[in-house]
């Protein structure tokens, strides 16, 4: 008998065993819930450091968990006089620095973009005065050192977009108006900012390209996705891959869905070997619906014959703009756990109203409902609308959706915060 006195122990080892393995899953979550544990709306610009309103927040989240967000703010009533502006938060959102320029100049700034390197280093990219391109390392934000990267006469640049890759490159993309078309165009700087890449045509077609989207995989890979106007008021999705100093056929990839004209407004992210992307359909005016593609890398072959490209639909109702200052839908993407995790602002019903809301699409729950998140909702008066929303995630955990909130006389920055609940795996022995 005496075989059998270390069976406890043997067993106590196993059992520990078991459940430190399933300890070690719940760090990469199954699940979330429907995102409704928000804490309350918080404001970032006011009428004393914005007297006349601050427009277009982006969110973006640092290695170190550092906040940034950077905005438009007013100089006028005018919301095109307006430079680029930010604030930082080292906390998770309990502290804010004050508000700051990135740059100020006499000409008009019109749009935005920024996001961290892997040493916590802020990096922007904005247009000034229609037709210039501007870029700044925030050490040269305080001494307004940013430079000017490129500009020409004949040309309108819209919608740059700024992503640093892990060995420290910067990748900018923006669309480009000049007398031969709409394209995208791309540069990257290998020396911090001090130098830069001719700039490489992305799209290169007849039809007009814009409204890109910029993200960069675990191997220092650029991904872009845009809009492409096919004719007249039909429009596709497309995406094109940099790898090896060279750019992809762009592929229509909004074609697998079917019966979808109007594909509109992408956003880009990546997750692993995953790219993410989402779009809105905008059949018209009060029509606009969301879809969700996915693909495992590698993503570059023919959407509609290689089977790499997968959609669901995202929205489980039409949802409108304002019809006499439309912003659209305007949707983000990103990873929550092991989520996709969809924010975007639109109206249901009437759309000569002040009624849009931020709504939030969950693939965890099936993108089977679009709630309202209750505390931007919270925040707005009878007459004021939560518009162009942006996403950030810390930890791949921890969520963070700023947006503008519209009034009838000015707009202000506002964010929330959200701590999802979980869905644990579970162990089961029959």
């Amino acid at each position: 008998m005496k075989r059998f006195r270390y069976i406890p122990f043997v067993l106590l080892i196993i059992l520990t065993a078991i459940i430190g393995t399933a300890v070690a899953e719940t760090n990469e979550p199954e699940a979330v819930d429907s995102l409704s544990n928000w804490d309350n709306a918080k404001r970032l610009t006011n009428s004393t450091n914005a007297p006349n309103g601050a427009q277009r927040p982006i969110f973006a989240v640092a290695p170190n968990n550092t906040i940034i967000v950077a905005y438009m703010l007013q100089r006028s009533d005018n919301e095109l006089d307006a430079d680029p502006y930010y604030r930082k938060s080292p906390d998770g959102g309990d502290t804010w620095t004050a508000p700051a320029s990135i740059h100020t100049s006499a000409d008009f700034s019109r749009q935005v973009h920024v996001a961290f390197d892997n040493n916590n280093d802020a990096h922007a990219v904005w247009t000034e005065d229609d037709n210039q391109l501007w870029y700044g390392n925030e050490d040269d934000w305080p001494s307004n050192g940013s430079a000017q990267l490129f500009s020409t006469a004949d040309i309108l640049i819209e919608s740059p977009k700024i992503a640093v890759d892990a060995n420290g490159v910067i990748h900018i993309v923006w669309s480009q108006v000049d007398f031969t078309g709409q394209d995208l165009y791309y540069s990257r700087s290998t020396t911090g900012g001090d130098s830069w890449s001719t700039p490489e045509n992305v799209s290169n077609s007849d039809a007009s390209s814009e409204s890109p989207s910029l993200a960069i995989d675990s191997n220092n890979r650029a991904h872009v996705v845009w809009e492409e106007q096919v004719v007249g008021s039909e429009y596709r999705i497309s995406y094109s891959l940099r790898s090896g100093g060279s750019w992809s056929t762009p592929r229509g990839i909004s074609k697998i869905v079917p019966g979808i004209t109007s594909a509109r407004e992408p956003d880009i992210a990546i997750r692993g070997s995953r790219v993410l992307v989402v779009f809105e359909d905008r059949v018209s005016l009060g029509q606009q619906f969301l879809y969700s593609l996915e693909c495992n890398m590698p993503c570059t072959a023919n959407p509609l014959t290689s089977g790499k490209w997968h959609y669901r639909t995202a929205t489980v109702q039409a949802f409108g703009a304002k019809d006499s200052d439309p912003t659209f839908l305007g949707p983000k993407i990103s990873s929550v756990g092991r989520c996709r995790v969809i924010v975007f602002s639109g109206i249901t019903g009437n759309t000569t109203t002040n009624n849009e809301k931020v709504r939030v699409a969950n693939s965890c729950t099936g993108f089977s409902s679009n709630p309202v998140i209750e505390a931007i909702e919270d925040s707005l008066g009878d007459t004021d609308r939560a518009i162009k929303p942006s996403i950030a995630v810390a930890n791949n955990w921890t969520v963070y959706v700023g947006y503008e909130l519209k009034s009838s006389d000015r707009s202000d920055i506002f964010y929330v915060k959200n701590q999802p609940g979980v869905y644990l795996p579970v162990v089961i022995k029959d």
